[in-house]
């Protein structure tokens, strides 16, 4: 990445002595006549773990504050702060931070947010015609984030060290890659990689949009983490009438040990899913695996926006070692402004009957003057055979500009 980037400032600094002056006057216009963007999020959470006597309790505050020149020739530049305070103090809560981050309480339930400022983002652009490539530090969303995503609903934003290209060859085509040599977690916690990651997507018609990907994750310092991901995944959303409307979502894909992991990995994801939706309504049945026993491992996606996936009481950021499947059940209205979803799920293992448990989620979300919105967001996992009883709620005001 450091060579890349000197590559870059080494052809810029030869080209500037030949500019014209015009053209100098163009590059000024593009730095200062760009675009500013904030986002302010004020979040109170709460969190009750059976394992813990006393309850995580947290007000945080995210200051995000970006700026974007305008393009010159196809070239434009973007870089971005993030800032996360504790409101009133970070001692009713783990926060667990990274290093120096971390703020040493250890008898409270874990709420992922420690305190710091960054630059979460700092990138140089070219995009011309059918072809964009992005080089610094960014964040990276592919698809539904179930792979790869920027955990979004943390603070702290995961981004990363990399080299992407997306290319548009026709329409109705896509594809992505992305070189990543270091990931920027959550936690503050900086992790050395040499990952390559791809997708391709194709709109086929009617039948919806088919994606395929591949993720090759190597962690030079860490090589059991290493692993190969290959799969595929089909979306489409059909109109039955004038009032009814089907979403159907279908994915499979296959993980192996890679590059130096002395552990032998073979092990598989499937998620199907089916929506109904009439008006402001929407019901949905959803089914996820991820496979996992002791001789083949479990399958896992340690760059994923988690929270988003099996439970937002994240009982399982990490696949159980016996798998886990996800059967969930969701509701979905809007009452004028106010939007409200319910969802169910029942988890239990891959391998063997062992059933770890059921959790019931609900989120309501409200505009307020402004462009401000309010939300309200609570998770309650019953455990059964595994793990123990939580409950986690959440209060949040955001303003963007």
């Amino acid at each position: 990445m450091k060579r890349l980037l000197l590559v870059l400032a080494v052809l810029v600094a030869g080209y500037a002595p030949t500019a014209t002056a015009q053209e100098s006057e163009s590059v000024l216009s593009a730095l200062t006549s760009g675009s500013a963007s904030g986002n302010f999020l004020l979040r109170g959470e709460g969190v009750d773990a059976e394992t813990v006597d006393d309850p995580g309790l947290a007000l945080t505050l995210r200051t995000q504050l970006g700026y974007r020149t305008a393009s010159f020739n196809g070239w434009s530049l973007y870089s971005e702060f993030e800032a996360v305070s504790a409101v009133l103090g970070d001692d009713s809560y783990n926060n667990a931070g990274a290093g120096d981050l971390n703020n040493g309480v250890r008898d409270r339930p874990v709420i992922a947010d420690p305190q710091g400022a960054e630059i979460n983002q700092g990138w140089l652009r070219y995009e011309q015609d059918k072809v964009r490539a992005t080089i610094g530090r960014q964040e990276i969303v592919l698809t539904d984030s179930r792979f790869v995503g920027n955990v979004g609903w943390r603070q702290n934003h995961q981004s990363y060290d990399a080299a992407r290209v997306d290319v548009m060859p026709s329409d109705g085509i896509s594809a992505t890659y992305a070189y990543i040599r270091e990931a920027h977690r959550i936690t503050g916690q900086d992790v050395t990689m040499g990952s390559h990651i791809a997708e391709g997507r194709a709109e086929l018609g009617d039948i919806g949009r088919l994606t395929a990907f591949a993720f090759l994750l190597d962690y030079p310092n860490a090589p059991a983490a290493s692993r190969s991901t290959f799969g595929a995944r089909l979306d489409v959303n059909r109109a039955l009438n004038d009032d009814l409307n089907a979403t159907a979502e279908i994915s499979y894909a296959m993980q192996q040990d890679a590059f130096d992991n002395p552990n032998a990995i073979d092990a598989s994801y499937m998620m199907a899913g089916l929506g109904i939706g009439k008006g402001v309504s929407k019901v949905g049945v959803r089914f996820e695996s991820l496979s996992g026993s002791p001789e083949d491992g479990a399958f896992v996606t340690p760059l994923a926006t988690l929270h988003k996936f099996n439970g937002w009481a994240d009982v399982f950021l990490a696949t159980p070692s016996d798998g886990l499947v996800d059967l969930q059940v969701s509701l979905a209205h809007r009452f004028k402004e106010t939007s409200v979803t319910l969802i169910g799920h029942d988890f239990s293992a891959t391998d063997g009957d062992r059933h770890h448990g059921r959790e019931i989620d609900l989120v309501v979300g409200h505009p307020l003057p402004g462009g401000q919105q309010l939300g309200i967001k609570l998770a309650y996992y019953m455990a059964d055979e595994t793990g123990a009883d939580v409950t986690k709620a959440w209060i949040w005001t955001r303003l963007a500009f």
